[in-house]
């Protein structure tokens, strides 16, 4: 996962030592690494620009990139990831919140 830390480093919007709370897991890393054009994206600078664009103003991205498919390709796909990757650590909040409800339950009844 080292290249992939690096890389992050190196993009301003996606920089792992300042990410706020723990979304950027081991799991979310390791999806990148499997994906040579997501790795590869975050490297080079045009890529880079976009995700940092997206990540000021999404719609404002959007509309500058719109005219450039390989850029929307790439932005499409880093975005599918995260989806993906929020969904899941949502899923897995919810998971443990009804896990400590019904612990408090259960304590109550005892």
């Amino acid at each position: 996962f080292e290249e992939i830390q690096d890389a992050m480093k190196n993009t301003p919007s996606f920089d792992i030592n300042n990410a706020s709370g723990s979304w950027a897991t081991p799991d979310l890393m390791e999806k990148i690494s499997k994906n040579p054009r997501l790795l590869a994206g975050l490297s080079n600078p045009k890529f880079a620009a976009a995700l940092e664009a997206l990540q000021k103003n999404p719609r404002m991205a959007m509309k500058k990139f719109q005219n450039h498919p390989e850029i929307m390709d790439y932005l499409h796909e880093f975005c599918g990831v995260l989806g993906e990757h929020f969904t899941k650590l949502g899923e897995e909040q919810e998971k443990e919140k009804k896990t400590q409800t019904q612990q408090t339950t259960q304590k109550k009844k005892d």
